[in-house]
């Protein structure tokens, strides 16, 4: 007679623990999780500009380059900023022989494409760490992956920080003269 009160208690408890199966695009990925991995993204770029130059004014250029606002952001068009930054990025590493940054392609569900969004910033963020440690071994990658994740953000304020990344890589490659 108590087996079958246990059994239910225990399915209860393996459901509760471990959650239920679902599709990735049930995760919610919010504009304030891209938001801090590109905060981070632009770090790395600051970091490598003055390590690969000898300019401070332009280290400080670089640093103290502002991010632009945006307006009615589709996460398509962030999607297809981030393929453009991915190949700049690419472009930077080549000198160094680091390898490219990997790509995560796009889910054919529309509604994993935050999802999509998210993981492929983190591999542009992973390269660009791999690539500062390479540039200075005694430099610690672990910086580039705590924070506090930001609060209040839109997809708009996620396009302005990522094109603040766009365009600091344009000055980076344009200095480097790649």
């Amino acid at each position: 007679m108590l087996r079958l009160p246990r059994f239910a208690l225990l399915t209860a408890a393996i459901f509760l623990l471990t959650g239920h199966p679902g599709k990735s695009s049930d995760i919610v990925i919010s504009s304030n999780q891209v938001f801090s991995v590109w905060e981070k993204i632009n770090e790395t770029l600051v970091v490598s500009a003055a390590s690969e130059s000898m300019d401070d004014d332009w280290t400080e250029k670089i640093k103290t380059m502002p991010p632009q606002a945006f307006e009615k952001t589709n996460p398509k068009d962030v999607l297809a900023r981030m393929a453009s930054i991915r190949d700049k990025v690419d472009k930077l590493l080549a000198p160094n022989q680091d390898p490219p940054v990997k790509t995560l392609i796009k889910w054919n569900d529309d509604d994993a494409i935050h999802n999509t969004i998210y993981l492929n910033s983190g591999l542009i963020l992973d390269a660009l760490a791999l690539h500062i440690v390479a540039l200075d071994p005694i430099s610690l990658a672990s910086v580039y992956y705590s924070w506090p994740a930001a609060k209040g953000k839109t997809p708009d304020d996620a396009m302005s920080i990522i094109d603040l990344a766009d365009r600091r890589l344009d000055e980076i490659i344009k200095e480097q003269g790649l």
